[in-house]
């Protein structure tokens, strides 16, 4: 472990990182509502707008929805083709860097640096994190002998593709579930979050804890922000009402920054497997293990037990994810 010497004093703003968890409040209080079917809603919408039944048939339902008055069902936030949801991406993202900066003041990590983690992993992070998604899904079906560094990648890519079938089969049980999600959606995402805080650790030496924080934290804002610009165009813009946006942008942004903070932590103070000049499996399967199980843990049960409508038990998980990093936070801080 590192030096924990503190770039500066202990104060009592650094306690404002505990508006991550006041964040999680609005994913607390969605599960006391329950949405209507949709169905309903929008058998409701073509009453209530006398639309005629025979313009829909052989519309896809991105075209039924288009078609309706104002590109939305009653009781959407958004229409169907509205931009507003980059708007609010802009404000969370600006909101959470601020809060960020205010908790954990270094001076290794400015307000650039931040910024610049956040939107490379909203950018080069996530088209990485499609691009794998897209080989492990091209790989499914096909057999082969392995041979090598390649065939050792491609099994992993086909374990990976195979993970996610598991996690987005509406039938598949709890165990099978919880293993593609752990293994496909939580490793992937975690990884994808973790890279600019191994950039960081192997290019500035004098980086403090609170630096790797900051770096991990905005970067996990940076993916929660992006993942919610994308949900908002492919499945709430003129179909969710407002405050599925208010969880997406607060809670799941929230939540993104909790696991890549506590992520960043660990790597902080074990840096022996943040990999050298040359790829090492060994090496990278100790990386795995000691900086991200437990947050692809955390993070493939909290989506389980969503997928398995265990909703208070899921928020139950959230709140853990944050006692975790509060308790690695204070350990450093007790260190100084």
């Amino acid at each position: 472990m590192r030096d924990a010497t503190p770039s500066h004093p202990p104060r009592a703003g650094g306690y404002l990182y505990w508006l991550l968890l006041a964040a999680l409040v609005p994913l607390a209080v969605s599960r006391f509502f329950q949405p209507e079917d949709l169905e309903a809603r929008l058998a409701k919408t073509v009453i209530e707008h006398q639309v005629d039944i025979e313009t829909l048939k052989d519309k896809s339902f991105d075209e039924v929805i288009t078609s309706l008055p104002g590109s939305k069902l009653i009781g959407a936030h958004l229409a169907r083709d509205s931009w507003l949801h980059w708007l609010y991406a802009l404000l969370a993202g600006a909101l959470f860097v601020g809060i960020l900066l205010a908790a954990f003041p270094d001076r290794e990590a400015g307000p650039t640096l931040l910024l610049v983690s956040a939107l490379s992993t909203a950018t080069v992070g996530l088209l990485l994190l499609f691009c794998v998604q897209w080989m492990a899904s091209l790989l499914q079906g096909r057999w082969f002998a392995p041979r090598g560094v390649a065939g050792l990648i491609v099994l992993v890519l086909k374990f990976i593709g195979f993970s996610y079938r598991s996690a987005l089969d509406g039938n598949a049980s709890f165990v099978p579930s919880l293993m593609g999600f752990t293994f496909g959606v939580g490793f992937c995402e975690e990884l994808c979050k973790a890279i600019p805080v191994v950039i960081l650790l192997q290019n500035a030496r004098r980086a403090g804890w609170q630096a790797a924080a900051l770096v991990g934290m905005a970067s996990g804002v940076g993916f929660g922000v992006a993942e919610g610009v994308i949900y908002s165009a492919d499945f709430y813009n003129g179909i969710a009402g407002g405050w599925t946006y208010l969880v997406r942008f607060t809670s799941c942004v929230s939540l993104h920054a909790i696991w890549a903070g506590a992520v960043a932590l660990l790597m902080y103070g074990n840096q022996e497997y943040l990999g050298g000049e040359e790829f090492d499996w060994l090496a990278a399967c100790n990386f795995v293990l000691h900086y991200l199980a437990i947050a692809m843990v955390l993070h493939g049960l909290y989506d389980t037990l969503l997928k398995m409508e265990q909703d208070w038990w899921a928020l139950a998980v959230a709140v853990a994810s944050f006692a975790w990093l509060s308790w690695l936070v204070q350990r450093y801080r007790r260190a100084e």
